[in-house]
């Protein structure tokens, strides 16, 4: 189960997606860990100047993409992450292991209860 956890970690390093903007003037890549990789700017996009309209096309853009690796992520992981995983609350760099030490040693005998 490790070794599966260490390949799954290594495609996801190298995984990449890109969503475009309506007008398909801009394009941002975007790793399955959120991190731009890309921007791409057609040049058409300097025609009409408006620096606010520009800004929210590329954070737009760039939103988009990182929604779109964090389901291919999940779906990636989701075979390593247990029954009761959801895609929104996941933790894809420690869930894995977590959910192995729960499979592999079973629950604790004890609880943790937070001080009031």
């Amino acid at each position: 189960m490790t070794e599966e956890i260490y390949q799954v970690w290594e495609r996801l390093a190298s995984h990449e997606e890109t969503a475009w903007s309506r007008d398909r003037l801009v394009s941002a890549t975007v790793g399955a860990g959120g991190e731009v990789r890309g921007l791409w700017l057609d040049p058409r996009i300097y025609r009409v100047a408006d620096a606010g309209r520009l800004a929210a096309t590329i954070a737009g853009t760039i939103r988009d993409a990182a929604g779109q690796a964090q389901r291919r992520a999940f779906e990636t992981m989701a075979p390593l992450l247990g029954p009761h995983a959801s895609a929104s609350g996941a933790d894809l760099a420690f869930d894995p292991v977590l959910h192995h030490l729960d499979a592999t040693k079973g629950s604790p005998s004890w609880t943790w209860t937070p001080p009031r």
